[in-house]
């Protein structure tokens, strides 16, 4: 019983990962699957408008703007300094998009100062997650924000990746849903966590692997946002097939811990729904019970199904993310798309 207990608190935590302490919510009452009709085309273009407003929100309005630039203000005459800020800051377009993510999951407490000390902290980190990981290997190198690559990594092309996809199967942007926004997939289900634990500096790598997945996310989808001119999110699959207790450890749930501490901080309004595929029975009603005492906002960003999820998921994606739901896991890892 301990162990199955285990087994639920690891998945929630890497669910959890997806952003669920951000303020922003799905609409609850905005209904999951799209009603058919004799050509599709009716019910596929209202879900996708209904998609527009809840998975890719509009980009800030003037009163955000104003906040903004306020906060960009704060960032660059702070005393003392933000260290490296003036230098490295990415350009004002992408830095704005950043701090509109910051803002909207600060909610009502949204004001210049407060923007400025969520980003501030958040720079920080992820500068500091940089640096450990160089001075780990020897090296020396200075953070800055990563530029674009002009298209999303396959998993194995990040830090480390060819090792990290031996261990964990990861697909970055699997298609898109039908409004646009980038499908992530992991496959929970397959994770040999306890060969991470007896690999040299295992769980050090692991997380250089997500650190350095989270960073080209995060940029991604800022620059996939200033094209589209809506704030895109990403829409994560978790795919539980095979799960088993063997993968529960303490480092397993050491890592997650550190894990949702960064991406809360770091990376706030970057998922617009996790849908949980291939739940085994015996974990679907205590996880729907774990999930029932969170906030609602939480519990609007999560849909949970067995092998019953096909018809869901046909009326949110692409052709493309279909497909790669499926594939195998050579595809879903080596998988990399132009923006």
């Amino acid at each position: 019983m301990l162990l199955a207990l285990l087994l639920v608190l690891y998945v929630v935590a890497m669910l959890t990962l997806v952003s669920f302490l951000q303020t922003e919510a799905l609409d609850p009452s905005a209904p999951h699957t799209a009603v058919a009709d004799d050509h599709g085309f009716a019910s596929r273009h209202a879900n996708a408008q209904r998609q527009l407003s809840v998975f890719a929100p509009p980009m800030a309005s003037a009163d955000e703007e104003r906040i903004i630039a306020a906060a960009v203000d704060l960032l660059s005459t702070s005393n003392p300094p933000l260290r490296g800020f003036l230098e490295r800051r990415p350009p004002l377009a992408m830095l704005h998009m950043q701090l509109l993510r910051h803002l909207r999951a600060l909610g009502a407490k949204g004001t210049a100062s407060a923007l400025a000390g969520s980003y501030r902290r958040a720079w920080e980190r992820r500068a500091a997650n940089h640096e450990a990981a160089v001075e780990r290997r020897g090296e020396v190198a200075t953070w800055q924000m990563p530029a674009s690559a002009g298209h999303w990594p396959a998993a194995r092309e990040l830090t480390h990746g060819e090792w990290a996809v031996r261990f964990v199967k990861i697909g970055l942007n699997c298609g898109r849903t039908t409004c646009g926004c980038p499908v992530k997939v992991e496959r929970i289900g397959t994770y040999d966590t306890s060969a991470i634990v007896v690999e040299a500096h295992g769980e050090e790598k692991l997380k250089e692997f997500y650190h350095s997945l989270l960073e080209c996310q995060a940029e991604a989808l800022d620059t996939d946002s200033l094209a589209a001119g809506r704030m895109l999110r990403a829409y994560e699959v978790f795919d539980l097939r095979g799960i088993r207790l063997a993968q529960v450890n303490l480092a397993t749930l050491r890592f997650a811990r550190s894990m949702l501490t960064t991406f809360s901080m770091c990376y706030p309004e970057t998922t617009s729904r996790a849908v949980i595929i291939n739940m085994p029975s015996f974990l679907r009603m205590p996880l729907r019970g774990l999930l029932e005492v969170l906030p609602e906002r939480v519990r609007a960003k999560v849909s949970i199904f067995g092998d019953d999820y096909q018809q869901v998921l046909a009326s949110e994606l692409d052709a493309d993310a279909l497909k790669l739901l499926s594939a195998d896991h050579n595809d879903v890892v080596s998988h990399r798309c132009p923006r």
